[in-house]
Protein backbone atom coordinates (compact mmCIF):
# COMPACT_ATOMS: atom_id res chain seq x y z
CA UNK A 1 0.00 0.00 0.00
CA UNK A 2 3.01 2.48 0.28
CA UNK A 3 1.81 3.86 -3.80
CA UNK A 4 -1.94 4.88 -2.11
CA UNK A 5 -0.11 6.83 0.53
CA UNK A 6 2.14 8.54 -1.78
CA UNK A 7 -0.85 9.36 -4.06
CA UNK A 8 -2.60 10.81 -1.04
CA UNK A 9 0.73 12.79 0.17
CA UNK A 10 0.46 14.21 -3.57
CA UNK A 11 -2.57 15.06 -3.72
CA UNK A 12 -2.42 17.00 -0.35
CA UNK A 13 1.06 18.65 -1.39
CA UNK A 14 -1.05 20.17 -4.79
CA UNK A 15 -3.74 21.46 -2.60
CA UNK A 16 -1.70 23.12 -0.41
CA UNK A 17 -0.55 25.76 -2.73
CA UNK A 18 -4.55 26.50 -3.14
CA UNK A 19 -4.85 29.34 -0.18
CA UNK A 20 -8.92 29.89 0.66
CA UNK A 21 -9.62 33.72 -0.46
CA UNK A 22 -12.69 35.15 1.80
CA UNK A 23 -12.09 38.18 -0.34
CA UNK A 24 -14.28 36.48 -3.39
CA UNK A 25 -17.60 35.61 -1.14
CA UNK A 26 -17.24 39.38 -0.14
CA UNK A 27 -16.75 40.33 -3.88
CA UNK A 28 -19.33 38.25 -5.41
CA UNK A 29 -22.05 38.78 -2.53
CA UNK A 30 -21.43 42.31 -3.43
CA UNK A 31 -21.98 42.00 -7.08
CA UNK A 32 -25.77 41.03 -5.83
CA UNK A 33 -26.37 43.48 -3.76
CA UNK A 34 -26.48 41.35 -0.76
CA UNK A 35 -25.77 41.97 2.77
CA UNK A 36 -24.19 38.93 4.61
CA UNK A 37 -27.94 38.63 6.44
CA UNK A 38 -29.44 37.98 3.04
CA UNK A 39 -26.63 35.59 2.20
CA UNK A 40 -26.98 33.65 5.64
CA UNK A 41 -30.44 33.33 4.51
CA UNK A 42 -30.16 32.12 1.24
CA UNK A 43 -27.62 29.68 1.96
CA UNK A 44 -30.02 28.10 4.22
CA UNK A 45 -33.62 28.76 2.10
CA UNK A 46 -31.97 27.50 -1.07
CA UNK A 47 -29.59 25.13 0.05
CA UNK A 48 -29.70 23.99 3.17
CA UNK A 49 -26.78 25.60 5.01
CA UNK A 50 -27.63 26.97 8.71
CA UNK A 51 -24.38 29.38 9.04
CA UNK A 52 -24.88 32.84 11.16
CA UNK A 53 -23.49 36.03 9.92
CA UNK A 54 -20.67 36.01 11.84
CA UNK A 55 -19.72 33.16 10.63
CA UNK A 56 -20.01 34.63 6.77
CA UNK A 57 -17.64 37.54 8.33
CA UNK A 58 -15.10 34.75 9.60
CA UNK A 59 -14.79 33.46 6.32
CA UNK A 60 -14.80 36.94 4.13
CA UNK A 61 -12.20 38.15 6.91
CA UNK A 62 -10.03 34.80 6.27
CA UNK A 63 -10.32 33.55 10.16
CA UNK A 64 -12.13 30.66 9.47
CA UNK A 65 -13.08 28.31 6.09
CA UNK A 66 -15.87 27.01 4.86
CA UNK A 67 -16.41 23.38 5.15
CA UNK A 68 -16.63 21.45 1.29
CA UNK A 69 -20.51 21.19 0.87
CA UNK A 70 -20.37 24.95 2.52
CA UNK A 71 -18.16 25.66 -0.14
CA UNK A 72 -20.22 23.92 -2.72
CA UNK A 73 -23.37 25.67 -1.69
CA UNK A 74 -22.01 29.19 -1.87
CA UNK A 75 -20.49 28.42 -5.36
CA UNK A 76 -24.22 27.29 -6.79
CA UNK A 77 -25.94 30.28 -5.12
CA UNK A 78 -23.37 32.70 -6.15
CA UNK A 79 -23.03 31.20 -9.52
CA UNK A 80 -19.58 30.48 -9.84
CA UNK A 81 -17.10 27.61 -9.83
CA UNK A 82 -15.53 26.86 -6.48
CA UNK A 83 -12.23 27.06 -7.34
CA UNK A 84 -13.29 30.94 -7.54
CA UNK A 85 -12.76 31.12 -3.77
CA UNK A 86 -9.19 30.03 -3.76
CA UNK A 87 -6.00 31.43 -4.64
Amino acid sequence: MPGALDGVARREASLSKYRWNGDRIREFRSERGWSQDRLVKELFSVEGVDVTRQTVSSWENGLTSPDGNQIAALARLLGVVPSAFFK
